[in-house]
């Protein structure tokens, strides 16, 4: 997995190059086997779904801390690429034509991790591999900032691109 600075290129360049070899169908669907989760670092919970309908609105991932290290899960077809980025809140869901579910990450995003999931889990719903980064805050990040994280994957039932459901995080200390 290849941690990138905050001034590469946007989410969508990044994850259109990064999965290139899928095939682009012409309209949107909606998928189910695109997932993203966060630990909830001291709190015994994991936020977000692994596999699940994907809502077009943030799934409440609590709050977190600056410097606070976390853990970020995103769920693909076994052994495909993936995009992790952060963005501002989207009120709206964007749909993008060609890829599965949709973006609720305001412009411009940033690419925060990219990578290839790993092989098939034995013990998921939905046929997946995963794929972990850390997740840590600047100390910079000031109090009360609100932002989302979602990921682009490949979907094992369609063999399209997939957004994630977005994760919604506001920084509380």
């Amino acid at each position: 997995m290849t941690f990138l600075p905050s001034n590469m290129n946007n989410f969508l360049a990044t994850a259109a190059a990064t999965l290139c070899a899928a095939a682009i169908s012409a309209q949107s669907t909606r998928v189910a086997d695109v997932g993203l989760t966060l630990d909830g670092g001291a709190l015994t919970v994991t936020f977000g779904q692994a596999c699940g309908p994907v809502p077009c609105k943030p799934l409440l991932a609590g709050p977190i801390g600056r410097g606070q290290l976390r853990e970020l899960v995103h769920y693909g077809a076994p052994l495909t690429p993936f995009a992790i980025a952060i963005g501002t809140p989207k009120p709206i869901c964007v749909t993008v034509p060609g890829i599965a579910n949709g973006l609720l990450l305001g412009l411009p995003p940033m690419v925060i991790a990219f990578g290839v999931t790993g092989a098939q889990l034995s013990d998921l719903t939905c046929t997946q591999g995963m794929a972990q980064m850390p997740l840590k805050l600047p100390g910079a990040v000031p109090l009360g900032f609100v932002f989302h994280v979602q990921s682009i994957g490949l979907s094992h039932s369609t063999g399209q691109p997939a957004f994630s459901p977005a994760l919604e995080l506001t920084v509380t200390h």
